[in-house]
């Protein structure tokens, strides 16, 4: 989905699978052939993002993904990471959780 200037990532607020997860970010953004479903994947391919005109991605959270505690973790340190770490001229990454889940991702956050 685009909004303006910005590609927007609505994950389905359901999601209880890893794959799930992959699958909207990997279908939303168009994730070139070579992708595949891992975290890793997903990390190199949210710091480069080069073939979206857009300067800004925003990743909407309704819900948490309803992944197990661990690999929550995992996930929000992916988001993490992508964010601070982009590649030069690739674009911004913005994520937006629930008001309500401040404070465990935050705490998730953390632990790293």
């Amino acid at each position: 989905m685009w909004a303006g200037d910005a590609a927007v990532v609505s994950l389905p607020p359901n999601a209880d699978a890893k794959a799930e997860v992959l699958a909207a970010f990997a279908e939303q953004l168009r994730f070139p052939r070579g992708f595949r479903p891992t975290w890793d994947d997903l990390e190199l391919c949210l710091r480069d993002l080069s073939w979206l005109a857009e300067p800004t991605v925003v990743v909407l959270h309704a819900a948490l993904p309803r992944l197990s505690h661990n690999a929550l973790a995992v996930y929000l340190d992916v988001l993490q990471n992508a964010a601070l770490l982009r590649n030069p001229g690739s674009p911004r990454l913005i994520c937006v959780f629930p008001s309500d889940a401040r404070d465990y991702v935050t705490s998730l956050l953390s632990v790293g």
